[in-house]
């Protein structure tokens, strides 16, 4: 886990104060559910979305980050560069389209009728699919961002003390990495970093809205904000930051950590009472499996070809069954019951996975 920590930097690197609310990253998705859409299309249906729902935005834990028409439609662009830099979205030939990964994030969010009315609010699955895509694309910024946040609680506190966590955490990527590229790229992040004549104002666009999602994903308090202006971790915050290798003092993940033991950190931070996958009956194991591998190709088929994304499949199960059926599976439970559970039989599947591409493909006999 180490060693992998430091095969890569994950960061979003063009985050601005103004995109604060993943209520607009959810609702860019909602817009190309059924097709995809020209970006000045898109543009145009978020601007007036906005609009019409300023009254929910104005009821949430926060107002902040709101889009407003313009002539040149920042606010807007923004937030479809963070859905497509979150990987969410795809942009081919000025047509933004849904990846596999939003598709997750609407489909988790189909047993939720209260989202209509609340739409800057995110379901449980949304939040947990978010936070899994934002330790994956986002962590050397996140991760230390989060640990500030259980320091410190008032904006200018954490703002005053970003550049320094960052030099730190930035030095032990250099320091531990055996790739000289990574090693390189830490030292050049590090040197920006160290070049901020303004250190406040420039960390601004890197902690604000980090704390802002923290806030919508709920891993920070939303009383501690509400009464006193505050981001201390919630309860699920601290068993995260608990619960997360540490490193000379600072957070590190890796993908195959995000994919089997964020969900029993997550489920521990629910503080329910979760079944282990292990623990199941082999019948009740295919039964559950047999009944996602139906309600994936339901929701995922976008073919006449009765395949569809082994990888997709994997995470809707792992997070169905921790929400829906309080079950607690990481990826290699899931991928295993799907490779011995298939056969070629009217009601099996075949499944393919590659761990190079870390994915594949579940095919559906004809």
């Amino acid at each position: 886990m180490v060693e992998d920590s430091f095969d890569d930097i994950r960061i979003l690197a063009r985050t601005n104060t103004q995109t604060r609310r993943l209520g607009y990253v959810k609702q860019i998705c909602r817009f190309l559910t059924d097709e995809p859409c020209p970006r000045l299309t898109l543009i145009k249906r978020l601007e007036e979305w906005s609009e019409r729902n300023q009254y929910h935005l104005e009821a949430h834990i926060n107002s902040s980050g709101i889009i407003r028409p313009s002539g040149k439609s920042l606010g807007a662009k923004r937030y479809i560069d963070l859905a497509n830099d979150l990987e969410l979205v795809t942009d081919a030939s000025g047509y933004l389209r849904l990846t596999k990964t939003g598709r997750i994030l609407l489909s988790v969010e189909r047993n939720e009728p209260s989202s209509e009315l609340r739409p800057f609010w995110l379901s449980p699955g949304q939040r947990l699919v978010f936070v899994y895509q934002l330790l994956l694309r986002d962590r050397d910024y996140l991760l230390p961002i989060f640990k500030l946040a259980s320091q410190y609680h008032r904006q200018p506190e954490l703002l005053e003390h970003t550049q320094a966590a960052l030099l730190e955490h930035f030095d032990i990527i250099k320091r531990k990495t055996v790739s000289q590229i990574i090693r390189a790229q830490a030292s050049e992040r590090r040197s920006t970093f160290r070049g901020w004549t303004k250190p406040v104002k420039y960390s601004e666009h890197v902690t604000i809205p980090r704390l802002h999602w923290l806030l919508d994903l709920e891993v920070l308090d939303w009383q501690a904000f509400r009464e006193c202006k505050e981001f201390r971790p919630s309860n699920i915050g601290r068993v995260l930051i608990e619960s997360i290798p540490n490193i000379e003092g600072h957070l590190f993940v890796n993908r195959e950590w995000c994919q089997n033991e964020l969900f029993r950190v997550w489920a521990d931070g629910l503080k329910a009472p979760y079944e282990q996958w292990g623990k199941l009956s082999i019948s009740r194991k295919r039964s559950l499996i047999k009944f996602y591998v139906s309600t994936g190709f339901s929701l995922f088929r976008t073919m006449e070809y009765p395949r569809i994304s082994a990888y997709q499949l994997v995470l809707f199960t792992v997070i169905e069954l921790l929400l829906v059926e309080k079950i607690l599976a990481g990826f290699e439970d899931v991928k295993q019951a799907l490779s011995k559970y298939s056969d070629s039989s009217h009601e099996g599947w075949i499944f393919y996975w590659s761990e190079l591409d870390d994915d594949g493909y579940v095919l559906l006999p004809r």
